[in-house]
C-alpha cells in the first residue's frame, strides 16, 4: 500500500515539473525575439536625433539667407540709398534665426526685400519721359492690356512649340517665343519701370509742394522779401540766380533742393539785413589822448585774411562741390565787393 502511494506522487511530481520547463521554454524564447529587434527605446532616440538634425540644418539654411540678404543692404547702404527699414528687418531677421523661429525670420526677410525693391534706383529707366501720375497710369493700363493678351495666347497654344506661329499682329505672324518674350517685357515694365518712375514723379511733386511752404515760410520771417523793391532781396535773388547754384540745386535731391532757397534767404537775411547799431556817447567813457601808443603789435589787415579765407573756401568747393561749401563761397564774394 505504501509503495502503490509512493508511485502516485511522483508521477504527480513530474507532470507539474514539465508544465514549469514549458513556461520557462516561452520565457527564454520571447526573450530571444525581444533581443532580436530593436528596442522601442533606441527608436525613439533616433528619431529625436534625426528631428534635431534637420531643425539645426533648417536653422542654419535661414541664417545663410538672412546674411547673403543682410549683405545686400549693406551694399546699398554704401551707395547712399535710404535702407533704414530694411536693416531694422534684417536684425529682426537674426534675432528670430538665433531663437530658431524661422518663419518668424522669413516674414521679416520679406519685409527686407519689399523695402529693397522700394529703395532701389532703376538706371536709364526707359519710361523716365512720363512726368505725371496720368501719364504713368495711362501706360500701365496699356501694359496691363499686353500682359492679358499674352497670358491668354500662351493658354491656349500650350501644345506648341516656341518657333511655331500661334497669333498675327496686323499682317505679320507672331511665334511663341516672340509671345513669351512681349509677356516677361511687359511683366517687367509693370513690375519695376513704372513703379520707380511713379516714386521719381512722386518726389518731385512733393518736394515743389515743399519748396512752396519754404517760400512762404521765409515770407513771413523776412519782411524784405516782398513789398517794395531792397538791396537785400536784390542780393539774394543775385544768390539763387547765380548758374553755379542752379546748376548745384538740379543735381542734388528734389527734397533738399526744395531747401535750398529758404536757408539761402536766411543767410543774406544774416548778411545784409542786419541794422547797423548806432554809436552812442556813453557818460563817463575815458577818450584816450591822441598821440597815445599800444604797446600791442600790429594785428593782419583784414583785407589779407578776407582774400585768404576767400581762396581757400573756394579750393574746398572746388575739391569738394557741396552745397554748404558753395553758400560759404557765395558769401564771401559779396561780402568783399
Amino acid at each position: 500500500m505504501a509503495a502503490s502511494n509512493y508511485s502516485v506522487n511522483i508521477k504527480l511530481d513530474t507532470k507539474a515539473a514539465r508544465n514549469e520547463l514549458q513556461t520557462l521554454e516561452k520565457r527564454i524564447n520571447n526573450l530571444r525575439r525581444n533581443l532580436n529587434q530593436p528596442l522601442k527605446i533606441d527608436t525613439r532616440v533616433s528619431k529625436i536625433q534625426e528631428k534635431i538634425a534637420k531643425s539645426k540644418d533648417a536653422q542654419k539654411a535661414s541664417m545663410i539667407e538672412t546674411r547673403r540678404l543682410g549683405d545686400q543692404v549693406q551694399k546699398l547702404a554704401d551707395k547712399g540709398l535710404k535702407v533704414d527699414k530694411a536693416r531694422a528687418a534684417i536684425k529682426r531677421a537674426a534675432a528670430l534665426d538665433s531663437k530658431n523661429q524661422l518663419k518668424a525670420s522669413e516674414t521679416q526677410r520679406k519685409i527686407a526685400e519689399n523695402e529693397l525693391k522700394t529703395s532701389t534706383k532703376v538706371e536709364n529707366n526707359p519710361y523716365s519721359d512720363l512726368k505725371t501720375v496720368d501719364e504713368l497710369k495711362s501706360k500701365a493700363q496699356e501694359v496691363n492690356n499686353i500682359i492679358e493678351w499674352a497670358e491668354d495666347i500662351l493658354f491656349n497654344s500650350d501644345g506648341f512649340s516656341p518657333e511655331d506661329k500661334v497669333t498675327e499682329i496686323d499682317g505679320k505672324s507672331i511665334t511663341k517665343k516672340e509671345v513669351r518674350t512681349t509677356l516677361q517685357n511687359a511683366r517687367k515694365t509693370r513690375d519695376r519701370f513704372l513703379p520707380d518712375q511713379l516714386r521719381t514723379v512722386q518726389k518731385i511733386d512733393n518736394a515743389a509742394k515743399m519748396k512752396k511752404t519754404f517760400a512762404e515760410q521765409a515770407e513771413a520771417e523776412l519782411p524784405w522779401m516782398k513789398g517794395e523793391d531792397n538791396d537785400t532781396r536784390r542780393k539774394y535773388e543775385a544768390m539763387i540766380k547765380d548758374p553755379r547754384f542752379v546748376a548745384m540745386e538740379e543735381s542734388v535731391d528734389p527734397e533738399i533742393a526744395s531747401q535750398l532757397n529758404y536757408i539761402i534767404a536766411h543767410a543774406a537775411n544774416s548778411l545784409y539785413a542786419r541794422k547797423p547799431i548806432a554809436e552812442k556817447n556813453i557818460p563817463g567813457r575815458l577818450t584816450p589822448p591822441s598821440n597815445a601808443t599800444s604797446s600791442a603789435g600790429t594785428p593782419e589787415k583784414t583785407a589779407s585774411k578776407s582774400v585768404k579765407a576767400l581762396k581757400e573756401i573756394s579750393q574746398r568747393f572746388k575739391t569738394s562741390g557741396s552745397k554748404g561749401d558753395f553758400i560759404n563761397l557765395r558769401t564771401l564774394q559779396l561780402q568783399n565787393r
